[in-house]
């Protein structure tokens, strides 16, 4: 077996279906298998159970993202993982794509595809920041006309960086399972950050291939605004602890309230008040006591 695909679902079982029909359209040339891990979805599916075109994996609970991937990981039987989000469409032969560059380099520890927006413009791919006190004072959205962050490739070769985004991911099976798969102290987001961190102490390299192209109908599985906000500064909390130290984070706290009191007295002047209320959250987040691990 060539690749593992697996996909983590929390009520979003119609984005699985359309997701699984891209893939099996485009898909060629390379042996698959698809892992459907479900997270114990309040609303259950009930067309994925006996979906013959994949293994389909209940957990009792909510594990999160990282968690969720490595229970799928765990029954995979491909050389390689591809950790696909449930809201993706595959423009072209993607797996392959991803799958032939990693067979041909070595030196590559993970590669990411280059994903684009529901109208198929430029989307966010990766990082070439790592994230810190410096990206997020000068990636904020707000205050600048232009974001100062490189997030996709334009071209058509390869490029190697720090992180890719965990939408389209793949990694081989043995450097995975070596690692420990995805930290389990994350329960979403920054999870595959800190993956491609351990994977590059290890010596290995990380590169976007832009020829890989999936759209990602970004936070199609998310609600409230408030949940996604809470999700990303928990994540925020762990991965500046972890990386940097717990006095590293504590002072990143201090600029990150600055600037999102900034972002939100500017937004307010500009009569943009649902906008303004996202960065006034931000600001209420700083200095709460982090919640229970939801495991």
């Amino acid at each position: 077996m060539d690749v593992s695909v697996i996909i983590v679902n929390y009520n979003t079982e119609k984005l699985i279906l359309d997701c699984l029909d891209s893939l099996y359209a485009k898909t060629e040339g390379l042996s698959f298998e698809v892992l459907v891990v479900d997270n114990a979805s309040p609303v259950r599916p009930t067309l994925l159970p006996d979906d013959r075109r994949i293994t389909f994996l209940p957990s009792p609970e909510n594990l999160g993202f990282g968690r969720a991937n490595n229970l799928g990981a765990s029954h995979a039987r491909g050389k390689y993982l591809f950790c696909l989000n449930p809201d993706t469409l595959l423009m072209n032969n993607a797996v392959k794509e991803l799958f032939d560059f990693m067979e041909g380099h070595p030196e590559a520890g993970v590669c990411g595809a280059n994903l684009y927006k529901a109208d198929q413009t430029p989307g966010h791919s990766y990082e070439m920041r790592e994230p810190g006190i410096l990206q997020e004072l000068i990636n904020s959205r707000s205050c600048t006309m232009t974001r100062f962050n490189e997030d996709f490739n334009a071209g058509t070769a390869p490029k190697e960086v720090p992180h890719v985004v965990g939408a389209a991911l793949m990694i081989s099976k043995a450097l995975f399972d070596r690692i420990g798969g995805f930290d389990k102290d994350f329960f979403m987001y920054l999870e595959e950050t800190y993956l491609c961190y351990q994977v590059r102490q290890l010596g290995y390299r990380i590169y976007n291939v832009p020829t890989s192209r999936i759209i990602h109908l970004e936070g199609q599985s998310f609600t409230l605004r408030t949940h996604y906000e809470d999700f990303l500064f928990d994540a925020r909390r762990t991965y500046y602890t972890k990386r940097y130290g717990r006095a590293y984070y504590h002072l990143s706290n201090l600029p990150y309230a600055l600037n999102a009191l900034a972002n939100f007295l500017y937004l307010r002047l500009r009569g943009k008040k649902n906008e303004a209320q996202i960065w006034r959250y931000r600001l209420q987040k700083v200095g709460q006591p982090a919640k229970p691990s939801a495991k």
